[in-house]
């Protein structure tokens, strides 16, 4: 059985890993609404690490697993550490939605080494850090790495969940605000309270911050959520979205509207047609009537993702030459108007 330290409680949905002296996985379970696991293993001597997302990995705990018999073990994780944070303008302006950054620094002794050796562990599960990419020295701003991202709500506000510890908080808006930093400590159990105030310092009046190449969870080289996608537009500064996924028509405007976004955000319906010889190309504003939008507790705003509908959008190009491609995504351009076309990544 799985507790929580600080909460005592029963620990759900937590990672088991058996492994062997050598350190290798045997296997695995999860532990069900009352903390509990099972696991079949041949007699023999082994560990039990515990595993959460956004929780350390527990210590080993020997066992030892005798032929015929029952090993009960009572594992105990820390419980959830957590930051709440509001964004505001300084200039009394209201909430801003913006990007939160959990920046941590890797001790001394672990300088020069593989960050796989010691910040995370793919093999138990784990979720992947990333470095700043710097030569390590002594300097300990050459030693840092991203803990966590996330995007607030249209108010401003965003819970992050973390591992325990010392981190730099991280506010940031686009390349036009000023950015936010504080230190701060996460204690298992416990949220820390951060109030967030930047400004814009950069005036761009007569422009508008665009991106005409944006993929969601709809292409295959891409795993974003459309409610994800869009609080990273908004979070990032972005003022005009372009939606291009991979010959799969999407439509940002109702999860715009239903995140309450619109007064930061508009967008347009693209398309990348994706030939498999011939290369990839934008075509945007369309007038594509997308997939009906499917509503569910999980993705509000999501579209059905099936086999059939993965190719949406698209049209018959493998017969075409080049210039009846271009001609034929032109002629899908919005209110009669010619598609713009952008020809992606050429070489």
């Amino acid at each position: 059985k799985v507790t929580e330290k600080t909460l005592n409680q029963p620990a759900s949905g937590i990672h088991v890993i058996v492994v062997d002296e050598g350190g290798r996985k045997i296997t695995s379970c999860i532990t069900n609404a009352e903390g509990r696991f099972s696991a079949q293993v041949p007699q023999g001597d082994y560990g039990l690490i515990v595993q959460a997302k956004d929780r350390n990995l527990t210590p080993y705990e020997r066992i030892t697993v005798k032929e015929g018999e029952r090993h009960f073990a009572q594992l105990t994780i820390d419980a959830p550490a957590l930051v709440s944070v509001k964004v505001v303008s300084k200039k009394n302006e209201g909430p801003l939605p913006a990007k939160v950054t959990l920046v941590g620094q890797s001790e001394q002794a672990h300088k020069g080494r593989d960050p796989r050796h010691y910040l995370f562990d793919l093999s138990l599960g784990e979720s992947r850090r990333y470095t700043d990419m710097i030569e390590d020295t002594d300097d300990p701003q050459t030693r840092q790495y991203i803990e966590k991202i996330k995007y607030t709500e249209a108010d401003g506000t965003a819970i992050l969940q973390a591992r325990p510890g010392s981190y730099t908080l991280v506010v940031s808006r686009g390349m036009e605000y000023d950015r936010f930093e504080v230190p701060v400590e996460l204690v298992p159990g416990q949220t820390a309270n951060v109030l967030a105030e930047i400004e814009r310092v950069i005036d761009s009046s007569g422009y508008l911050s665009a991106d005409f190449h944006l993929h969601s969870l709809y292409s295959l080289d891409s795993g974003h959520k459309l409610k994800d996608r869009v609080k990273s537009f908004v979070g990032e500064g972005l003022e005009y979205a372009i939606s291009t996924d991979h010959n799969f028509v999407v439509d940002y405007a109702d999860v715009i509207a239903h995140l309450g976004v619109q007064d930061w955000l508009n967008s347009a319906v693209g398309l990348e047609l994706t030939t498999l010889d011939r290369g990839h190309f934008n075509g945007f504003p369309l007038d594509r009537s997308p997939i009906p939008l499917e509503a569910s507790t999980e993705e509000k705003g999501a579209y059905d993702n099936t086999i059939a509908t993965r190719t949406y959008g698209s049209f018959e190009w493998n017969t075409k030459s080049p210039q009846e491609v271009f001609d034929t995504l032109r002629s899908l351009g919005l209110d009669g108007e010619d598609a713009l076309i952008q020809v992606n990544h050429p070489r």
